[in-house]
């Protein structure tokens, strides 16, 4: 999968711009803080379905010194893979403030088309708090990686939350409907339990890739999913835990009235992550460890969707190789190498990358392109 040319127009801080040809392999985006580099990652994570990498409102991604209503911003590339070369364009309306997508001069009306034509895997500065943060932030990670793998899991998501949010506006009325409530908590029971069982499904075969990692070089980690639903699946029937969760709404509506909120479902499970050699969670590891317990995560991620669709996602790596020490840093780089993957990464200088063979660095400077350097020849 490659991304063989990208043009931004109005977006964030370029008012217009072309990058070089982009090679297939790596290629590093060198500027200072500001210049625009995590831009060009939003724009191609952008490519796929959902709100990128920032999870920005459309209208926060305007230039601003170039109104919507006169030049909405759009992203155009052309991406060769599986599936040949095709043209991929998205935008704005300016009049309905929703997002076009076309595929080659068309527009597409469901995002299945699309997931399938550009997968892409990211980290960013906000995963290094992955261990840290409460559960909300590791829930997103690993909902994200399973659509990444199932794209049909968005749906099940975006459903279960509209029940979710509907089962509240009920509850919050003065005399709510017990019939109505019946009908949503046994929507949200079955939608419930697909979410869970996708998420565990999912992360079974993310341990079996982990499995397969050196760990001398990014440590193992161990996962578990920590929920009402994902600690009972595959232990009993799937009929008695659906029916088990509905009759547990059904009890807490009182207490989710006073609160109001849904206090039991896959919206407040954990994605529980310990390092396996030392038997110790990930919270309580240093940074370092840390950081490469995150790296070991997203190498047997990305070879899942490498080997169960036939070809490496485009992988964008947003200064993250700040908390690398050099062994690491190389490990990584030839671990995704080795997968064939075409690798965006930002750093404010060209010191990180001068060792890399192989590598294209394109500077960066106040949105515009001021320079493409080729690396050393492999």
């Amino acid at each position: 999968m490659r991304i063989s040319s990208l043009s931004l127009s109005a977006f964030r801080n370029y008012d217009h711009v072309t990058l070089p040809i982009l090679p297939g392999g790596l290629i590093a985006l060198i500027g200072p803080n500001g210049a625009g580099k995590t831009n060009i990652l939003e724009a191609i994570s952008l490519l796929t379905p959902g709100r990128g990498l920032r999870s920005a409102d459309l209208h926060a991604i305007q230039n601003r010194n170039q109104p919507d209503n006169v030049r909405p911003w759009s992203i155009h590339a052309r991406i060769g893979g599986q599936y040949g070369e095709q043209e991929l364009g998205l935008g704005m309306d300016p009049v309905s403030g929703r997002r076009i997508i076309k595929l080659n001069g068309d527009i597409l009306k469901t995002q299945t088309e699309r997931a399938e034509l550009m997968k892409c895997v990211w980290l960013t500065p906000a995963h290094d708090r992955l261990f840290l943060d409460g559960a909300s932030i590791r829930r997103k990670l690993i909902d994200r990686w399973v659509f990444t793998a199932d794209p049909a899991h968005a749906g099940r998501i975006n459903r279960f939350e509209k029940l979710l949010s509907e089962r509240n506006k009920v509850l919050a009325a003065d005399a709510p409907d017990p019939l109505w409530l019946d009908a949503l908590e046994q929507d949200l029971s079955e939608t419930g339990l697909a979410v869970a069982a996708a998420r565990v499904d999912y992360t079974a075969r993310l341990l079996a890739q982990i499995e397969k990692l050196d760990d001398r070089e990014f440590p193992r980690a161990h996962l578990q999913l920590s929920g009402f639903l994902e600690d009972r699946i595959g232990h009993e029937p799937a009929l008695q835990i659906e029916t088990d969760y509905r009759a547990m709404l059904k009890t807490s509506r009182a207490k989710d009235k006073a609160v109001e909120a849904t206090t039991i479902g896959p919206h407040r499970s954990d994605l529980v992550v310990h390092y396996a050699a030392k038997d110790m969670p990930a919270s309580e590891c240093s940074t370092g460890e840390q950081k490469a317990l995150l790296f070991s995560l997203f190498l047997a991620h990305t070879k899942l969707i490498r080997d169960e669709w036939g070809d490496a996602p485009v992988l964008l790596l947003d200064e993250m190789t700040a908390h690398l020490d050099r062994v690491r840093r190389d490990a990584l780089l030839a671990r995704v190498g080795d997968m064939g993957a075409q690798v965006f990464m930002t750093a404010t200088s060209a010191e990180p990358f001068a060792d890399i063979a192989g590598l294209a660095m394109i500077e960066i400077k106040d949105g515009r392109i001021e320079q493409e350097q080729k690396g050393r020849a492999a």
